[in-house]
């Protein structure tokens, strides 16, 4: 690596770990949706509690766990324990475990941009450009899902891309053996595509496949299903139960409901479809080329195309699924960035990553704002704190920010109840509150639309604004 890849790398890693820094110290941004399912046990384990979900929104009730202790038992769980373990160290909660996201965010981001940059078959100005660009652009495909467990995914893929470069086998299978497992344990949807990726890189390599390679891997895999078992805090057949359940939630999704939302115009990872086109054709020219080499494409294929399948249809015709692609972006990228290199070939790429990089630009400037002209989160905890908990009712990005979910009405979309209902600005498109039957508006603490250079980026404040609304008894 020249010294001008390394000193661009080098600069790009920084500016990776202060959005980081700046982000988590302000418990930035509000963890709604799919986090108040899957970011909620990471706190609660980080407390020192049992690893179940306070936050009990529909669909995920009594059916999920029918013991209705709230167990974390529907979905993968190293995230949540691992990020809850960190945590533990970084702090009190909420912000320790939101420090520990954070973190992991990072490492993938310096992992995945380093696996890429090695295998590349980038030269001169545009490994340096690949330098500056992937850092941030793997940051913002780890940050877009900030509150699920996919960030912890991607950096295990970015370690075992590595592994596989640098380690001779056996012992790189043993090591891809081991992501297998615990990608599985992460998230199940993962574990089973990488799986079909493991046959893929069996078959890629230039020598036929050895018994030690499969006792490799197989030895990796049961040795890190042991430690995942036993880390685990309920049986794991009750995991298993909760995550077939849960499956059916997922089943049950509109084939390509929120295509266009989700793959084309989301703030956060604009036009992502055409970045990841792009990339995806990349990997395909690879994997044509690795099959013409080794003389038996034919094999190779069949993994490559079960692959290919499964994520047509866990991705895009669950197209709110869109972070299963998200999760094997690097490693397409890696893939990708190993063909031989043109100059058309290496600035279709980059021009690629751009696009996600943009996403994080964006993100940047809505960090900034919310630290100059939004509420912080410490006096948002302030105020919820002044409220009887048992009359008091959040939107449901709000749950972080209150002491104890279980006491407190969290409601799955702006519907206030409860005495007392608190609405966070941030997800409702609005830069004033709204009106509801039965309540008045007594604090207002929405921002304005936040503009760049007279260009609205947000229509308001993305931060922790807030609107407090009592039950108006006059009205009944």
């Amino acid at each position: 690596m020249s010294h001008r890849t390394a000193l661009a790398l080098s600069i790009s890693y920084f500016i990776a770990a202060l959005y980081c820094v700046i982000a988590a110290s302000n418990v930035w941004p509000a963890i709604d949706g799919d986090g108040a399912a899957y970011f909620t046990p990471a706190v609660e384990w980080s407390r020192g509690h049992a690893l179940v979900n306070p936050v009990w929104l529909p669909p995920l009730n009594d059916s999920i766990d029918g013991s209705g202790s709230r167990r974390y038992v529907y979905h993968g769980f190293l995230y949540q324990m691992v990020v809850g373990k960190i945590g533990r160290s970084l702090g009190a909660a909420p912000g320790g475990a939101v420090r520990a996201a954070y973190l992991i965010h990072w490492l993938a981001a310096v992992l995945t941009s380093a696996a890429i940059l090695i295998w590349s078959q980038f030269t001169g100005i545009w490994r340096t450009l690949a330098a500056i660009v992937l850092p941030i652009a793997m940051l913002a495909l780890s940050v877009s899902c900030h509150g699920r467990m996919e960030p912890l995914a991607i950096l295990l893929i970015g370690a075992a891309t590595l592994c596989w470069y640098f380690v001779a086998s056996p012992w790189r299978e043993t090591c891809v053996g081991i992501t297998v497992s615990l990608l599985a344990f992460t998230s199940p949807t993962c574990g089973a595509l990488a799986g079909v990726v493991l046959l893929i890189a069996l078959f890629a390599v230039r020598e036929p496949i050895r018994l030690e390679q499969v006792f490799g891997a197989a030895i990796g895999m049961l040795c890190a299903s042991v430690a995942a078992i036993w880390w685990y805090p309920y049986p794991i057949s009750d995991w298993i139960g909760g995550v077939w359940r849960h499956s059916h939630i997922y089943v049950s999704l509109t084939p390509f409901q929120g295509f266009v939302t989700t793959w084309l115009t989301r703030p956060d990872l604009p036009s992502f479809l055409l970045s990841f086109g792009v990339i995806a054709i990349g990997a395909i020219s690879w994997l044509f080329h690795r099959g013409r080499e080794i003389n038996r494409g034919w094999i190779l294929w069949i993994p490559a195309f079960v692959f290919m399948l499964a994520l047509w249809r866990l991705a895009f015709v669950k197209s709110e699924a869109v972070y299963n692609a998200v999760v094997w972006t690097p490693l397409l990228a890696c893939l990708a960035a190993a063909n031989r290199q043109s100059s058309l070939r290496a600035a279709m790429l980059v021009l690629a990553l751009l696009a996600p990089v943009a996403g994080l630009t964006r993100n940047a400037l809505l960090l900034a704002s919310s630290r100059s002209e939004a509420p912080s989160f410490a006096q948002l905890h302030e105020r919820l704190a002044t409220v009887d908990h048992g009359e008091l009712a959040v939107s449901s990005g709000l749950w972080l920010a209150v002491d104890n979910p279980v006491r407190v009405q969290v409601t799955p979309s702006d519907a206030p109840t409860g005495s007392t209902f608190v609405e966070q600005q941030a997800y409702t498109g609005r830069s004033s509150p709204r009106q509801y039957d039965g309540y008045r508006l007594v604090e207002n603490r929405f921002g304005p639309p936040i503009t760049l250079l007279g260009l609205p980026i947000s229509r308001g404040s993305s931060g922790w604004s807030y609107a407090v609304y009592v039950r108006d008894i006059t009205a009944q």
